[in-house]
């Protein structure tokens, strides 16, 4: 098992908003994560952090038998999570709405848990194609799913960034969550829309094909900035289930 992790502020933007990491639990359970601050100042950032943090620390001291609780408990860290920032934004007059996107993928066995709130996307790679395994909290999917927007109008409409859904922004939260069966070779790759959004889930894929994977998430990022780099960009990639002697 591998993971990789790069992040940059782009080319755009002042500081750095995103926050990233992964962490093991007292099982040897993997847990990979990816937050995308929203709000002025830098309100983001420290949303971002203070999200990362308390769910990494959390899961760090944790150890499970069985999915369901494994599940059980990240909802529960999320929402403690979300709470947390909540209040804080409510507390700090600078701080005022403050949140962040979550996207997060625990490895238990041969079953992946992938959690998100916001935009930031989990994707997996396998058999030479990607797909997108989360749907955005987004203003632009709702409008592509009822057919208001097409996908080339989506791309440069003046609210392609706008979210409904983030931790912190109110007192409870929304958690989407789904279970994939993982196989050999599979590849699960965690971004901010800050690669996303640069970088077509055709590129995306072509760049796995053809980078050795200790570089991939570092040559990701530099592709984002190559295209302009409009936000902060951030992934983690996990080679989760490798073939024998690879």
């Amino acid at each position: 098992m591998s993971v990789y992790l790069a992040t940059d502020i782009g080319k755009k933007r002042r500081i750095n908003e995103d926050s990233a990491g992964y962490f093991y639990n007292q099982s040897g359970q993997l847990l990979l994560i990816v937050c995308d601050g929203v709000g002025g100042h830098q309100a983001g950032e420290v949303a971002s952090q203070m999200v990362r943090n308390h769910i990494g620390e959390r899961f760090e001291d944790s150890q499970f038998d069985s999915l369901d609780d494994l599940k059980l408990f990240l909802v529960e860290i999320v929402e403690e999570a979300n709470l947390m920032v909540y209040q804080y934004g409510q507390d700090q007059e600078n701080l005022f709405g403050m949140g962040t996107t979550l996207v997060l993928a625990a490895v238990m066995g041969q079953k992946v848990l992938v959690m998100n709130v916001g935009d930031s996307r989990a994707y997996l790679y396998r058999d030479h194609v990607l797909s997108q395994i989360t749907e955005d909290h987004s203003l632009m999917n709702e409008l592509l799913k009822t057919g208001e927007v097409t996908r080339q109008e989506a791309e440069h409409h003046p609210q392609k960034n706008y979210i409904t859904r983030s931790i912190g922004l109110q007192s409870d939260v929304e958690i989407d969550s789904l279970i994939v069966d993982a196989e050999l070779d599979d590849l699960y790759l965690l971004c901010s829309d800050g690669l996303s959004n640069m970088l077509s889930s055709k590129e995306l894929a072509e760049a796995i094909e053809s980078t050795d994977r200790s570089k991939l998430a570092a040559h990701l990022v530099d592709l984002a900035n190559e295209a302009g780099g409009s936000d902060n960009i951030t992934t983690v990639i996990a080679d989760v289930f490798k073939r024998e002697g690879e």
